[in-house]
């Protein structure tokens, strides 16, 4: 039996990719892939492709990707709406040109799925570092003598792994 390489994706400005290979985790931000495109930021859709080539060395038909679903907040308006719908088109057309396709899946539901549907982003970095305590350096770091959290990587690796348990990754 194939091992597919599991791909959980947190789209946010602080976002990040983190790939799980058979040989491990790894993690990318997703803030040196932003671009200003005139009026707003998006995904660079050339360093994604990059990224993609060097990060997902595999058959697409053995890459799962699990992205969050971007969802309008209401009362954020346009300018915010518009640079994540954006860059969750240009994200999906780069899979796809590399043969993968991305399953989305809603913040409630893989939130639900490790008991943070009300709980702030430290719980979030505390979830990946228990499942995942081999790569806790990924989600915090030292800065000036204070911990610094990096949600958007735990997220992404949380991302990936309730898409692999729920959708069969």
């Amino acid at each position: 039996m194939k091992r597919k390489t599991i791909v959980g994706i947190d789209p946010g400005q602080k976002g990040a990719i983190a790939v799980f290979n058979p040989d491990g985790l790894d993690i990318w931000d997703l803030k040196p892939l932003i671009t200003e495109t005139g009026s707003f930021n998006s995904l660079d859709a050339v360093k994604l492709s990059e990224l993609i080539q060097s990060a997902i060395y595999r058959d697409p038909s053995e890459v799962a990707v699990f992205c969050e679903e971007s969802l309008i907040v209401h009362g954020n308006g346009i300018k915010t709406a518009r640079p994540i719908f954006d860059s969750r088109g240009v994200m999906r057309s780069v899979f796809a040109l590399h043969g993968i396709s991305v399953q989305f899946v809603t913040p409630h539901s893989w939130k639900k799925h490790y008991g943070l549907v009300k709980a702030d982003k430290s719980a979030s970095v505390e979830k990946a570092i228990e499942l995942f305590p081999k790569y806790a350096d990924f989600f915090r770091k030292e800065y000036r003598g204070k911990t610094v959290l990096l949600d958007g990587r735990a997220e992404a690796a949380l991302i990936g792994m309730y898409g692999k348990a729920t959708h069969g990754g």
